[in-house]
């Protein structure tokens, strides 16, 4: 494993054959598979994140696993908040098209 790093409050690191692995529960809460528990605090929905996983052919694991960013991506086109809705915009409206056109995704780097 090479070095943590943290990006947007997601923690996460590239293995050794270059693929990025991010924490399964931060990825949850970002992409709001979460809910208020009686005590008012909010958890993550494993219950629907494992069905997910399982689906993709993942053997869930505990929230504290991490996960390979194509399994975040498909994490991402189910979640239905603001934030993934923007994201699957994002990736459907601008990135794809893009990549289709020209071949590649590139952005300004400022």
């Amino acid at each position: 494993m090479s070095e943590l790093l943290t990006i947007s409050g997601v923690r996460g690191y590239v293995d050794d054959k270059g693929v990025a692995q991010l924490n399964l529960e931060d990825v949850a809460r970002g992409l709001g598979f979460t809910q208020r528990a009686a005590s008012g605090n909010e958890v993550v929905r494993w219950e629907r994140v494992n069905k997910y996983l399982t689906d993709f052919g993942i053997i869930p694991t505990s929230g504290d696993g991490y996960i390979p960013e194509n399994i975040f991506y498909r994490l991402a086109m189910k979640a239905k908040n603001a934030v993934a809705e923007a994201f699957q915009a994002e990736v459907a409206d601008e990135i794809l098209p893009a990549i289709r056109r020209h071949g590649m995704y590139a952005t300004d780097w400022r």
